[in-house]
């Protein structure tokens, strides 16, 4: 399983591992870092997009990907991020695929 780390900025899209992810709020209180995000696979339409309230420790899954919210520092651009790791469940391209 390929872990990826991604860190998404404020007003950015970012494309990893086969998600595209982005910032729709965030809570500017630094006693409660939290932010509003979207995710969805890339190349997928907006019907595939999840959006969720997360904070740091948060676990979703999103196009068999478990995606691990390891931070949210709450703040403008370019202070303000979301940090994550992205971990692909589906096995890599030539593997766990079987000849007969």
């Amino acid at each position: 399983m390929a872990a990826t780390p991604v860190t998404v900025g404020r007003s950015a899209l970012v494309r990893a591992a086969g998600l595209n992810v982005g910032i729709l709020a965030m809570n500017p209180d630094p006693a409660d870092p939290a932010a509003r995000i979207t995710m969805g696979p890339t190349g997928g339409t907006r019907e595939d997009n999840v959006i969720a309230d997360v904070r740091a420790g948060d676990r979703l899954t999103v196009a068999d990907r478990t995606v691990t919210v390891t931070d949210v520092i709450p703040g403008p651009q370019p202070v303000g991020r979301v940090e994550l790791i992205i971990e692909d469940a589906r096995p890599a391209r030539g593997q766990g695929e079987t000849q007969s």
